[in-house]
């Protein structure tokens, strides 16, 4: 996919260049590795539900951290399967190798690799590759976001009882019990929420108009980094259910806007 179109001035152009590289990369390895029958996993151990890792969450990080650094050497990075390097830099990557690392083992297609950018702890581009689609989508401060170059936005739904709602509730025991309870409500609105197992495909998709919102609970910066940008690039907005910093919040929710006052008062009741 090419940055832009025409002579609009994309914003963060050098590192956009960089992360699209980085994520065909990253797109290319996955591929490869999903079609391998046999898919080593490991048990991270961190006390999680199903915090598992493989061998290619290693590789495409590593991959993809190469590509960055040979890049941009100062800038500080924050990895899921990496120690943090904080480089004395206003510029933060933050990556998520592999989101869906479940259903990759399980050969079930849905995963995707998150990519973004902070700079003064700011999120002011984002990428997230679907490589089984092979679908990019990406967004930078004040640009569009697009998919493989085209410009996306999100939905027009504005009627929650026939909105398509994802539902993030995996990975620790607080966020399965937060989810349980989400969930209840949700179906109490007669709304049937979706779990598909990978919160940055959920908010790509969400960019692209086919998911309608999503709600997501107890997530990392790098599951949902990259993710928000993109939502709000297309005309969405994210927020968290109880005023708390994005980054942190224990509940989030993603839409695409118009739905947004719906759920917030649904999940607050």
């Amino acid at each position: 996919p090419t940055p832009g179109e025409g002579k609009t001035k994309i914003m963060y152009e050098n590192e956009l260049k960089v992360a699209l590289k980085a994520a065909e990369e990253a797109s290319k390895l996955l591929r490869q590795g999903f079609q391998e029958a046999e898919k080593e996993v490991k048990d991270k151990k961190t006390g999680h539900v199903a915090d598992y890792v493989t061998k290619f969450d290693y590789a495409v990080q590593k991959a993809i951290l190469d590509i960055i650094t040979r890049h941009f050497p100062s800038h500080s990075l924050l990895s899921e399967e990496d120690r943090p390097i904080p480089n004395n830099s206003t510029y933060q990557w933050i990556i998520d190798p592999l989101d869906g690392t479940t259903n990759f083992s399980r050969g079930i297609p849905n995963f995707a690799t998150s990519i973004a950018l902070a700079h003064k702890k700011e999120v002011v581009l984002g990428v997230i590759a679907l490589p089984y689609e092979k679908e990019i989508y990406w967004a930078t401060k004040n640009n569009p976001t697009r998919l493989n170059g085209k410009r996306i936005r999100v939905s027009q739904a504005q009627k929650l009882r026939s909105a398509l709602v994802g539902i993030s509730m995996l990975r620790s025991v607080e966020a399965m019990q937060l989810g349980t309870k989400t969930f209840v409500k949700l179906i109490r609105a007669s709304i049937k929420p979706r779990v598909f197992g990978a919160v940055a495909a959920d908010l790509a998709r969400l960019s692209s108009g086919k998911l309608d919102a999503i709600v997501f609970n107890h997530n990392k910066p790098w599951d949902i980094a990259a993710g928000m940008l993109l939502v709000k690039q297309a005309g969405g907005k994210v927020s968290s259910v109880k005023g708390q910093d994005l980054l942190r919040a224990e509940q989030l929710v993603a839409s695409n806007a118009k739905l947004h006052p719906q759920i917030l008062r649904l999940l607050r009741q």
